[in-house]
């Protein structure tokens, strides 16, 4: 599968690993305004710098000699004033001598010195670097410095400026000079700040009074890293490398982070101390905090239950957080917004949070920002009559674990007024959330987006609990326009002496709400909880959804043992269609509370759960003649049980046989194990009906591929593949062969949960990276086909530092790259193929060919072509990901790179091979 073949800038000469701040942040912002308007440059972290090129940076035009030791000019330069400022050789009796870089060096023994050169046009979202070393001729009370990068088209703007006792302030020293001695000063600025200028010219500056000045260098870096490794890094470090790395979170909270940068945390390493980041990114650059490395995800463990957060990001727009663990703390990561308005796209993604469980509920102990303990929190403040800004729009919280978590994901604002789009468009997906108290997704001030995919179990031991408020599994309040769907809230703790203990709370102000395809089941109080304790919910559409064994323990005295419970419901408004409401063996009052009257329902089935919690789900044939219940035997002859098994032969090509009733929970089991044997046809398909869905069609089915050599294997299916496998499944049905003819045997059928446990959809595994060749020490893992193919060594045509491997021609085998070795990846069930390439002079209809070993020779995997997937002069990233089971020989896998051009002079250069699996 090809994932993307869109044209991807160079990178810069340097390889890389990675794929692609409280209070504080008034400082931050106030520091880097310093640091801008006076041009000094933040900690050096570029980690792929790139030069651009300057003409005489070194001023060694022409050439002189200690004969001829002076040039009247500075060629490829302008200066001011003419005739004063003029090219030196140096020589012991010039104090300035020797020169830091060659032999000669710009000399200016005047006042009012102006040396500049043009450096191109401004990019977007690139930081750049202006070094220059300057030397002060005579006494340092006559000499002047600024060293400076501006804007030439509209002269609007000097991006980045350092002063040494300016005329125009002459206690202005923003760096210090010695008298005799070099001093090198850096300037530097990110293009962000200046957006409405880029594209526009830029020049560099050196302006003043009596100096000599050599080594003008500019560089400019689009994609820096901060490296953080806690046990071998050291924060005098420049955290440019992995090599270089810092130590502790002391530079990252010092600094604002700009469009494209990366945080990178080291795998395997803890930090005891709260890391706070700020910066915003743009569209199509965003900031990235992540880890590096191999092992266990970074860990930040604070031990601060009670007032401790882990991560802060301050005003984060267009951010992706991903693979952290974060616990023993209030919040696992608080994206902070303090009267700060119009953000977009936040991600956390593949994150672990652990024992975020302090119960207080008290905002006023947190200045009104912070209540509940959440593994992620989006809130702040909101300013005096910006109540009705939207604050952030398009945040996604997806494929994570909150275990030991009060919420998962929350978000609140205290007291300003209401605004139903204070956060729009808001995903949560994936998730599972343990032992809550408040709710896996505590919603308020949302208008649009999902939750999807949630899961939230785990009854823990409140016996000695204080929360002051109810609890519930899932909370909803001031918001529009949203759908909750296939998630399950499930074994909420009540509180001795307190309220609630719910599924799922519309605690009020909720309008054109979506509630589909949800189970409800096994929590103290109700399954589902409609209240209006701030104004009356409008439109909640209730549909497709079971309840069953709720009302536990309900509030003696207080609340009634009901599925469903209304507390001044009869304001609020919706419907209730196609559910599936089964009372606990306990619950005495039925299954709809009083106030229901503002809602309409529709064939809903008020059944009970001591009729449907015995089905089975498991057979195993033991005894002799006995089907288990199975029945509907089509297409088969000879049906029978015997010797642990149910056997029969297929007649026909639509042999199926069916379970009897069932009631099993998709979320807590979401594999089907058949251990069965077939003597004919490819495949088998497991057929099923839930619920709230009791058809037999094509859409709720899922074929599974079976070895038909009459040997008895086991066959675990991920029913999750299908998109209708979701709520309660009532019955399945299974076809064991497409072909007539073929002998059956079924020693074994049951739903299962996820490795034995139960949990919600898990997060996919991560890749393990098998193979990573940048051919920086020559073919590295690959072999060198023939003539057309050879190392390039040139920059420009290569991804990544100075190497690639040039394919050329149509010579077949000699036209390629192929591994010198395969890799096993019989353990695997996919894996994954990455790289670069640059195709220059290729015709139209020309192609690189990606193929795969079969054993003997090779398989095509895919075709690259010219004009339809690429063209010349731009470089491409490809990914490709074959199942394993697709492999001729999984043990031995290979892969080869061959072009298929029509002359000596079609090139493909490839680069940054990566193959991983999982």
């Amino acid at each position: 599968m090809r994932l993307s073949l869109e044209p991807t800038p160079q990178r810069p000469l340097a390889k890389r690993v990675l794929y692609s701040k409280s209070n504080s942040f008034i400082h931050k912002l106030f520091a880097y305004a310093l640091l801008l308007a006076f041009g000094l440059s933040s900690p050096d972290t570029n980690a792929a710098e790139q030069t651009v090129p300057l003409l005489n940076p070194s001023f060694e035009d022409p050439t002189l000699d200690s004969t001829n030791s002076w040039y009247g000019g500075v060629n490829d330069w302008g200066t001011q004033p003419a005739g004063f400022v003029g090219t030196t050789y140096a020589q012991p009796t010039i104090a300035a001598s020797p020169a830091p870089d060659g032999n000669q060096y710009c000399w200016a023994n005047t006042n009012g010195l102006q040396l500049f050169q043009q450096i191109g046009t401004m990019e977007a979202n690139t930081w750049y670097t202006f070094t220059v070393d300057i030397f002060p001729i005579g006494d340092l009370s006559t000499t002047r410095a600024e060293v400076i990068i501006e804007e030439t088209d509209t002269w609007s703007a000097q991006m980045a400026a350092a002063l040494y006792h300016p005329t125009w302030d002459t206690a202005r020293e923003d760096f210090t000079m010695t008298a005799g001695q070099w001093t090198t000063v850096s300037v530097s600025f990110h293009s962000s700040q200046f957006a409405n200028l880029n594209g526009n010219n830029m020049r560099i500056r050196v302006a003043g009074d009596y100096l000599a000045i050599d080594n003008a260098r500019v560089t400019k870096d689009a994609d820096r890293t901060y490296y953080i490794d806690a046990t071998n890094g050291n924060d005098n470090n420049d955290g440019k490398s992995e090599a270089s790395a810092w130590k502790t979170f002391a530079n990252p909270n010092a600094i604002l982070l700009y469009p494209g940068e990366t945080v990178a945390l080291k795998r395997g390493e803890t930090w005891t101390e709260q890391l706070n980041l700020a910066g915003k990114g743009v569209d199509g650059a965003s900031i990235e905090l992540t880890a590096y490395g191999t092992g266990a995800l970074p860990t930040i463990d604070l031990d601060q239950p009670y007032d401790g957060y882990c991560v802060v990001i301050e005003g984060p727009s267009y951010w992706n957080i991903n693979n952290l663990h974060t616990r023993d703390a209030k919040l696992g990561i608080y994206l902070r917004y303090i009267d700060d308005y119009g953000n977009q796209d936040v991600v956390v993604e593949d994150c672990y949070f652990e024992n975020m469980y302090d119960p207080a509920f008290d905002a006023a102990l947190f200045n009104y920002e912070v209540a509940w303990s959440c593994g992620v929190f989006a809130g702040g403040k909101i300013g005096a009559g910006n109540e009705n800004l939207t604050v952030l729009n398009n945040l996604t919280v997806r494929r994570s674990q909150m275990i030991n978590c009060i919420v998962g994901f929350g978000t609140n604002w205290f007291f300003p007024g209401v605004n139903y789009s204070r956060m729009t468009n808001v995903y949560v997906e994936d998730i599972v959330v343990t032992n809550n108290l408040a709710g896996a997704v505590w919603l308020n001030h949302i208008n649009g987006g999902h939750t999807k995919r949630v899961r939230t179990y785990g009854k823990p031991d409140v016996t000695n609990f204080s929360f002051g408020t109810g609890t519930t599994a899932g909370f909803m309040q001031h918001c529009a326009n949203y759908t909750i769907d296939h998630c399950e809230f499930s074994e909420c703790a009540r509180v001795p002496g307190e309220a609630d203990g719910t599924g799922f709370d519309f605690e009020g102000d909720n309008h054109n709400i979506v509630f589909s395809n949800n189970v409800l089941a096994n929590n103290d109080g109700a399954g589902v909880l409609i209240l209006s304790s701030v104004a009356p919910n409008t439109n909640i559409q209730i549909t497709d959804c079971v309840t069953y064994n709720n009302s536990l323990n309900p509030w003696v005295g207080h609340d009634a043992d009901y599925e469903f419970k209304s507390a001044g419901g009869a304001a609020s408004t919706g419907t209730i269609t196609n559910t599936g409401i089964y009372r606990s063996v306990d619950d005495t009052s039925g299954w709809f509370s009083d106030s229901w009257d503002g809602f309409t329902v529709t064939n809903s089935r008020q059944l009970y759960y001591d009729d449907v919690v015995t089905r089975a789900s498991t057979w195993e044939f033991e005894t002799v003649g006995d089907f288990e219940g199975w029945h509907t035997f089509n297409h088969l002859s000879g049906v029978s049980v015997a010797n642990g098994l149910l056997s029969g032969t297929s007649n026909g090509n639509d042999s199926y046989l069916h379970t009897p009733s069932m009631f099993v929970d998709t979320n807590i089991y979401p594999k089907v194990r058949v251990r069965l044997s077939s003597t004919s046809g490819t495949a088998a398909q497991i057929f099923f009906v839930t619920e709230t869905d009791a058809s037999w069609d094509g859409a709720k089915l899922l074929t599974f591929p079976v070895v038909a050599d009459g040997v008895m294997r086991d066959y675990v299916v991920d029913m999750r593949a299908c998109a209708d496998f979701k709520g309660v499944i009532t019955g399945m049905r299974l076809d064991p062969t497409t072909v007539s003819g073929a002998n059956i045997s079924i020693d074994y059928f049951a739903a299962v949960m996820e490795d034995g446990v139960t949990t919600a959809p898990p997060p996919p595994p991560s890749w393990t990276n098998l193979l990573n060749n940048g051919f920086e020490s020559g073919f590295e893992n690959f072999v060198d086909g023939g003539g057309d193919c050879a190392l390039n060594t040139l920059p420009e045509y290569s991804y990544f530092g100075n190497n690639s491997i040039r394919l050329r021609d149509n010579s077949g085998t000699a036209s390629s790259m192929y591994m010198s070795a395969g890799l096993d990846v019989s353990s695997y069930s996919n894996a994954k193929i990455n790289f670069h390439f640059y195709p220059r002079s290729m015709e139209t209809g020309e192609d690189l060919i990606l193929e795969v070993s079969n054993g003997s020779g090779w398989t095509i995997l895919d075709q690259y072509v010219r004009g339809t997937d690429f063209e010349n002069n731009s470089f491409y990233e490809v990914e490709e990901v074959i199942p394993v089971s697709n492999l001729a020989n999984p043990a031995d896998l290979r892969f080869r790179l061959r072009c298929d051009a029509s002359g000596n002079s079609d090139y493909i250069y490839v680069d940054e091979v990566t193959i991983s699996a999982r």
